[in-house]
């Protein structure tokens, strides 16, 4: 409200200041009554552009605390707040691994199903901790987490084995066919070693067979693979 009428008053004095001004001095110079259009220049100018300037002042001054304060509150917010909440979520996440890590440990029916997870990394075991709070600590759920977690398992051992066989050393794209022959070759005990020029090894025992495309691929499977 005061500064709705802080910034009236500016305009308003302002406004008189030069207007009147220039229209005095178009009166002094077309001959008007010099000494009353002095005492009015003065009044006008010296008066109202006084006025002015110290209201512009006065609202350049509010302009200026307004805009330190938001500054400072949104740098509070930023900093203060975020770190307070961040503060209790890691204090919340502690207290869970703690109480996950006891369940794991002393809890027959948690560690059973831990343990199907645990040859493949701690890190799924904490995935089935993540996912059984999730579920507000439902036990009934504890079957269906763990198969979830054993098929996203699979899923990225596959993508990690496919990704080791993208391009052949002849630039070509892996078929399908080759892909499952590489599979069956695992399977029956070879050892396949991709080296940086794309070329494959194929060891069992003392022999390597190198594939280097699709073609030495289906070649392999014939001969090694009967």
């Amino acid at each position: 409200m005061i500064e709705n009428k802080l910034r009236s008053a500016f305009f308003a004095c302002a406004a008189i200041w030069l207007i009147g001004g220039v229209a005095i001095q178009v009166a002094i110079h077309s001959g008007g009554n010099i000494y009353a259009l002095l005492n009015l220049h003065e009044i006008v100018v010296t008066g109202f552009g006084s006025l002015t300037i110290i209201l512009g002042t006065i609202l350049f001054v509010r302009w200026v605390r307004q805009k330190y304060f938001q500054g400072r509150d949104r740098n509070f917010q930023r900093t203060a707040s975020p770190k307070g909440s961040e503060r209790g979520t890691q204090i919340g996440e502690i207290a869970a691994q703690d109480r996950w890590s006891a369940l794991v440990k002393y809890d027959e029916e948690i560690r059973l199903a831990a343990q199907k997870l645990q040859p493949f990394g701690e890190q799924w075991v904490k995935e089935l901790g993540k996912a059984y709070f999730a579920l507000n600590e439902d036990r009934k759920y504890l079957p269906k987490i763990v198969e979830r977690l054993l098929s996203e398992i699979e899923e990225e051992r596959r993508a990690r084995w496919a990704n080791r066989f993208r391009i052949t050393y002849e630039s070509e794209v892996y078929s399908d066919a080759s892909l499952e022959i590489l599979r069956e070759a695992e399977q029956r005990g070879f050892t396949l070693v991709v080296d940086e020029t794309g070329t494959i090894g194929a060891t069992i025992g003392k022999r390597t067979s190198y594939l280097r495309s699709n073609s030495d691929i289906q070649r392999f499977a014939k001969y090694e693979l009967g």
